[in-house]
């Protein structure tokens, strides 16, 4: 049985095509639906035209979507049914309910506005600054160019920002810093982009440049991320957030992105000289069962830094046994992560049952779970009980990320960092180090590795999704920073880079051994933007 909802996300009020079609040859009888554990089924026949689904035929009905409360909005279709030899089933689906449709538009914005210098910092940072780049109405953008001033950054965003993609409703950030012993200008910044509609969208935001407090304050706090939990909605779950901060700066605290997406969460800065503190409220009303998260901006004018950030997580849903222990680069598992890459997730209770996914585009639910990092569906490779291997979206930005997995209404949740590029070759299972499919060769010879967190690739490819088989391969997805690799330390010429069809998240690298390579076992080094590999090992044989 095949479930497929379009358009995917969708907008409120929005219609949308939902599909069943039975593929095992034997007819079946549906039973049940719900959304979100609401019974749906008594419209069933009405709006499907009956409940009896023929072998390798399609019941389709198409229905209008709701109106969430908070936006972007998780529902789970559920559908249950009997085939003809009396088997019961059960298949889910979710589909991302994002605004209604409006306008598109991104803002700009700079923490903070007045970038005062940090003498003590590294000379190459002596102003510091974040630029953030969010979605205001339920569009996914398409970033085209960044503008500094006379500069044109346009090159730069995919590794200042780790993605070109702003997700419906996100947020994209990146740290700026400038060097020298001299204020920059006044600079004015322009983001563009185009939204997926083809409709072109810009934002600005002007920044000041002043020497260094008189008297500065420190900021700092304790924790690197707040996690809250509710067993269902409408209950409210609160914190407390202390600040350490000497001096008298003065100091705001407020949630980003701000937009619908984080309308569950509250935060109120309580200036106590002795304590300061920011208290967290977060609501599940309206929320559907998931994991939800924004971040936690907290500036304070003349104080060194002048701006932290946190991200504050919130869970919707039971979590009695799930767990998330630890997280990894699918190929060198490693604790290095990037847009696009296959990320290995390990835990307990993750899923019911051991389901590898079994077709191309991935599923964005595999044995009755899901998983989203920063609230957009991840997709699956393979899930387990212990294990889970997915593919973090590529527009997923820099910074720390927020890992949500939904195992039939168990929800667990994991923070972490993510880089421009992680990169991690593919090698032997059965012997760790080498290169796969082929570990040996002489000077002269090509070989081939595959790699995972290689980052944004061009042309852009879906999160999930495969090229067609027959692409040029010159058209391929290859990576946009910079690949090297090196074979025993020495550069090698790359015969092709980039993503065959077949394979989703993983660059196809075809290298050639240089005549000055050492013989013997050498490490082969994958470098994409400026990230080295863990090794590999391949052998190299006389010619």
């Amino acid at each position: 049985m095949t479930i497929n909802i379009t358009p995917n996300p969708a907008h409120e009020g929005q219609f949308i095509t939902v599909s069943l079609t039975e593929e095992a040859g034997v007819a079946t009888t549906i039973t049940g639906w719900t959304i979100n554990g609401n019974n749906d089924f008594p419209l069933f026949a009405q709006d499907f035209g009956g409940t009896a689904l023929p072998a390798y035929g399609t019941l389709t009905a198409t229905i209008t979507s709701a109106t969430p409360a908070v936006i972007p909005n998780l529902r789970m279709y559920e559908f249950t049914g009997m085939d003809a030899n009396g088997r019961a089933w059960s298949q889910t689906y979710p589909l991302i309910l994002d605004g209604p449709l409006q306008t598109p538009g991104i803002t700009l914005s700079s923490a903070p506005l007045s970038v005062q210098q940090n003498p003590a910092g590294e000379p190459g940072c002596q102003w510091s600054q974040q630029l953030m780049v969010q979605e205001n109405r339920g569009f996914a953008v398409q970033l085209t160019r960044l503008l500094a001033g006379g500069s044109d950054w346009t090159s730069q965003i995919p590794a200042m920002f780790g993605s070109t993609q702003l997700a419906p409703l996100g947020m994209l950030q990146a740290s700026v810093c400038w060097p020298g012993s001299t204020a920059p200008p006044t600079t004015t910044f322009e983001m563009d982009g185009t939204d997926q509609t083809g409709v072109p969208v810009t934002s600005t935001v002007q920044a000041t440049y002043t020497g260094p407090a008189a008297n500065p304050s420190s900021l700092a706090i304790a924790q690197n991320s707040v996690t809250l939990n509710v067993a269902a909605a409408p209950a409210v779950a609160t914190a407390n957030v202390a600040l350490n901060l000497t001096g008298s700066s003065s100091w705001t605290a407020t949630v980003v992105p701000a937009n619908q997406s984080t309308g569950w969460l509250s935060a109120t800065a309580v200036s106590n000289s002795a304590s300061p503190q920011v208290m967290l409220q977060a609501s599940a009303a309206g929320l559907s069962t998931g994991v939800y998260n924004a971040t936690l901006l907290i500036q304070a004018s003349s104080a060194v830094p002048q701006f932290v950030e946190m991200p504050v997580v919130f869970q919707v849903g039971a979590a009695n046994g799930i767990s998330i222990g630890g997280a990894s680069n699918g190929a060198s598992f490693q604790p290095a992560f990037a847009p696009g890459m296959i990320l290995s997730v390990f835990g307990s209770q993750l899923a019911s049952s051991k389901n590898p996914a079994s077709s191309l585009p991935l599923p964005t639910e595999l044995g009755g779970t899901s998983a989203t990092v920063n609230g957009i569906p991840a997709p699956f490779y393979y899930a387990s009980p212990t294990q889970l291997n997915i593919q973090i979206p590529y527009g997923t930005g820099s910074g720390p990320a927020v890992l949500g997995v939904n195992n039939s209404g168990q929800v667990a949740s994991f923070v972490f960092p993510v880089a421009a590029s992680a990169p991690g070759i593919f090698t032997d299972p059965n012997q760790p180090s080498e290169l796969v499919p082929y570990a040996s060769g002489k000077p002269g010879d090509t070989l081939i590795a595959f790699i995972t967190g290689e980052g944004q690739v061009s042309p852009a490819l879906p999160t999930g999704a495969t090229p067609f088989s027959g692409t040029p391969v010159e058209l391929l997805p290859a990576p946009l920073q910079p690949l090297s690799v090196t074979v025993g330390g020495v550069p090698a010429q790359i015969a092709f880079a980039g993503i065959p069809p077949g394979l989703a998240g993983v660059t196809q690298i075809n290298f050639v051994i240089p005549d000055g390579a050492p013989p013997g076992a050498q490490p082969v080094v994958v470098t994409v933007g400026g990230v080295a590999s863990p090794a590999a090992s391949i052998t190299v044989t006389s010619p």
